[in-house]
């Protein structure tokens, strides 16, 4: 929630610094164009346009964290889809206020389609890259009751043998988090090295979304991970039965 807030302010603020303070140098294409080159660009009606879409995808954002904090689950993928499109338009549409590739009339100047391909496909590959992250981090937790060890498969994941598993326990609640140190927190699924304000550092692989929750503890560390209810049972019946001395 507060991630999804943070970035729509971001977003909003970078609008409004092109769009109404006209701080141009922020558009990193521009800024290295040589001063005969940026004579081509209508750098104002660019720098609106980019702003304009700015101002969407971080409304959007806001939007989203106002939706998590009143508990409507909205999908990650989803928003990362429209924010990624709008993306895509804003690096394809932004091209018409450069005169290097579009004549007056609109038309597409001969060649420019070529040079054009290098700023689209970065941006898209990028896009593309960041939703394999999203996906792999949403992907339901893979967790494997081993001869000796269990094991946690996936982002931040490892292999706890059971003769050195500690305090193991089946907890019907999350203890509050108080802030995020290292990991990753994409609406209801959440990976990786957070602070809970009763137990302190802890790692967690868990979906919200999901009641139930394991905890134990190893050389140390404190970790805490759920799956759909009635397979998270099982799967701690199973432990305390690894786990018996």
């Amino acid at each position: 929630m507060l991630l999804y807030a943070i970035i729509g302010l971001i977003l909003i603020a970078f609008g409004l610094s092109l769009h109404v303070f006209k701080m141009y140098f922020l558009i990193k294409s521009y800024r290295r164009m040589s001063v005969e080159r940026k004579a081509d660009v209508d750098i104002e009606g660019m720098a609106r346009f980019i702003g304009i879409v700015s101002y969407f995808d971080g409304a959007l954002l806001l939007l989203v964290a106002i939706l998590s904090a009143l508990n409507i689950h909205v999908s990650s993928f989803a928003i990362v889809v429209v924010i990624g499109i709008s993306i895509i338009f804003m690096l394809i549409y932004s091209l018409r206020y450069d005169a290097h590739y579009f004549e007056e009339s609109g038309k597409l100047k001969k060649g420019a389609l070529k040079s054009m391909l290098l700023p689209v496909t970065s941006g898209g590959v990028v896009i593309v890259i960041v939703a394999v992250v999203l996906l792999w981090t949403m992907q339901p937790l893979g967790v494997v009751l081993g001869d000796d060890a269990l094991q946690i498969k996936g982002m931040y994941g490892g292999t706890y043998a059971y003769d050195q598993m500690e305090q193991l326990k089946y907890m019907d609640e999350l203890p509050k988090i108080s802030m995020r140190t290292n990991g990753a927190a994409l609406g209801s699924h959440l990976k990786g090295h957070f602070q809970l304000e009763e137990l302190g550092a802890v790692t967690l692989f868990i979906n919200t979304n999901d009641r139930g929750y394991i905890y134990f503890e190893y050389e140390g560390k404190k970790i805490i991970f759920n799956q759909p209810l009635e397979e998270l049972k099982k799967t701690y019946d199973e432990l305390k039965v690894k786990l018996l001395p």
